[in-house]
């Protein structure tokens, strides 16, 4: 059914493309919902949602025909879901990655993430797990960056450009490299953009597995990206009690856009 949204004659400040898109992608992260309360989310806020993220090694652990159900659920409401990273890391240190690609797609999985945020990988490595994928016919997307060390910032564009070479369709950008010590680093992210195609790249946030996090920390770095780099960043790592939140920043019509819309009409005013 076509999104059609309430107060319609009341117009946004921004546009928001429609699905299927390939800017201003929002990936949701699943950490364990009910499959009720998925249909649910996917029913009212399907529409903001491109890609959903069944973290870590859930995939490992629920019941094989409840994770099927979940796939297909997200696919039916045009939402690309994927298993975590971590968990292929992992395969791939038992010597099981052929195990987990003849998994995933049992499981109805058409989109992989290939990274290593905990277990290092050589380039030649990274390069062999995306064209395995790909020959499985699965979409890929890269991630770089660690969870532990900040990377130097060559190392992290080269790395990307790596990702994108072997054939990734977009590219994670680690959260805990994003920020220092509570810091948004601005320079890294307009570094990573003044040398690549922004519309290759997803821009996590951070989350409570990250030491010192807290939720305004995780909003803040939303609304620089909205604000920085526009309406239309591709934002990942989204939680979904903030999924409609984060639109309203993409529309211009979120807490701190009104506030700014309504100061400049007030100071206007004044004039």
């Amino acid at each position: 059914m076509a999104h059609q949204r309430a107060f319609a004659a009341i117009p946004l400040a921004s546009e928001r493309p429609a699905k299927p898109r390939e800017t201003g992608l929002t990936m949701m992260a699943d950490w364990g919902l009910p499959l009720g309360q998925q249909k649910d989310i996917c029913a009212s806020n399907g529409h903001f949602i491109d890609l959903a993220k069944i973290a870590v090694g859930q995939s490992g652990v629920i019941d094989q025909q409840h994770l099927k159900d979940k796939v297909a659920a997200y696919q039916q409401a045009d939402i690309e879901p994927f298993p975590g990273g971590m968990f292929l890391e992992y395969a791939l240190h038992l010597g099981k990655e052929r195990e987990y690609w003849d998994a995933c797609q049992e499981a109805g999985y058409r989109l992989i993430e290939v990274s290593d945020n905990a277990i290092p990988l050589d380039a030649g490595t990274k390069t062999r797990l995306i064209t395995e994928a790909r020959e499985r016919d699965m979409k890929v997307l890269g991630e770089v960056g660690s969870k532990h060390d900040i990377t130097p910032t060559d190392a992290l564009i080269a790395d990307i450009k790596a990702c994108l070479d072997a054939g990734s369709w977009k590219v994670f950008v680690e959260a805990a490299e994003l920020a220092d010590n509570g810091k948004i680093r601005t320079d890294l992210i307009e570094a990573i953009q003044d040398n690549l195609d922004s519309d290759q790249l997803l821009w996590e946030l951070p989350g409570s597995w990250i030491p010192g996090t807290h939720e305004c920390d995780v909003h803040e770095l939303a609304v620089w990206l909205v604000e920085s780099l526009g309406a239309n960043a591709n934002i990942a790592n989204v939680m979904p009690q903030w999924i409609v939140e984060l639109e309203t920043l993409r529309c211009g019509v979120g807490v701190r856009t009104l506030v700014k819309e309504l100061e400049a009409v007030k100071a206007e005013s004044a004039a």
